[in-house]
């Protein structure tokens, strides 16, 4: 997988870099995915991550309703069956996906109550990136369901920056170059 050397000596970064390994849940948008929670987590390991993010299965705005409501239900199933697994070596963010606030609020309480994450880590919202006003509700929706890390999926941008840390959030990554 790594040829012997960590994440951090592959990207040539100093060892006081912080490391985050999600999933890549991106690659699932298919559908299909091609490993296990417990897979995953081995493989964050392995990479020497300090952050790890549970296999999530992003929404889609082709999806239907109820394709996109299983998704959000299995995403949910794996980052418990992560927390199950998970060792407390490393931050583990729980993926949450959601479009509307209520869904978002309503799975980071379940998972609140149901499994032990150090945050949750926010997703889908790169198809949706030009709705602000969609995307800042859920957003807030989010950051008034826990006091936990809060990651944001997608939107690093540098028109997003200062909104996503405006809002209360601790991290994020980009789907584009930056």
């Amino acid at each position: 997988l790594t040829n012997g050397v960590s994440l951090r000596e592959e990207m040539n970064v100093p060892e006081d870099t912080i490391v985050f390994a999600d999933s890549g849940g991106f690659d699932f948008s298919s559908g299909k995915v091609d490993t296990t929670p417990e897979e995953t987590l081995a493989t964050q390991r392995q990479l020497s991550a300090d952050i790890y993010g549970t296999v999530d299965l992003p929404l889609s705005r082709e999806n239907r309703d109820a394709e996109n409501e299983r998704r959000v239900d299995q995403s949910t199933q794996y980052a418990l069956s992560a927390s199950d697994q998970h060792d407390g070596d490393g931050f583990l963010l729980a993926s949450v996906h959601g479009y509307d606030p209520e869904t978002v609020r309503n799975t980071i309480r379940y998972l609140e109550t149901n499994g032990d994450f150090d945050g949750y880590a926010l997703g889908s919202m790169v198809p949706i990136r030009t709705d602000y006003k969609k995307v800042t509700k859920l957003i807030l929706s989010a950051r008034q369901a826990t006091d936990k890390h809060l990651h944001v999926y997608g939107l690093g941008g540098l028109v997003y920056q200062p909104l996503l840390l405006y809002l209360g959030v601790d991290s994020f990554d980009s789907s584009a170059f930056i």
